[in-house]
């Protein structure tokens, strides 16, 4: 099942660009 490691993919993104500042935004 790619999709399934695509969401967690994108999950682990997300969580990245919330952990980092928005200043790069």
């Amino acid at each position: 099942m790619p999709w399934l490691v695509q969401n967690q993919s994108e999950k682990l993104v997300f969580q990245a660009l919330s952990d980092m500042p928005p200043s790069k935004h």
